[in-house]
């Protein structure tokens, strides 16, 4: 089980990355950005520094997960983790995706209208 909670960590790490290397890449102003906490923090704080801010945080949180998870160690945390890790991967890769490729999915589209109803 261990090495599965570490590959779902690594995932979470790196699909961040992937999502903030391509946000990063591609917003020339804060206009550009869906997340209404997100643009205000970047109008205060600057783009690149939010970015690459929410990134050290997600990892993190990530170790501090992982750590936690491996020394609690019941099945069901592990459990809890991997499934949640897996499906936050999944979507930060679908993000991350949307964002190189200019083409929204599916669930970029119905979070993009969530985000609105802020």
């Amino acid at each position: 089980m261990p090495i599965l909670i570490y590959g779902v960590a690594f995932a979470l790490i790196i699909t961040k990355f992937l999502d903030c290397y391509t946000t990063a890449k591609n917003i020339t102003h804060t206009g550009q950005e869906r997340n209404p906490w997100a643009r205000r923090a970047m109008r205060r704080f600057g783009v690149q520094t939010v970015i690459w801010g929410i990134f050290a945080l997600v990892v993190l949180i990530v170790l501090v997960s992982v750590a936690w998870v491996r020394w609690v160690d019941l099945w069901y945390y592990d459990l809890a983790f991997l499934l949640f890790g897996a499906l936050i991967a999944l979507i930060q890769a679908l993000v991350a995706w949307s964002n190189h490729t200019g083409r929204q999915n599916q669930l970029i589209r119905w979070l993009s209208h969530q985000f609105q109803k802020f």
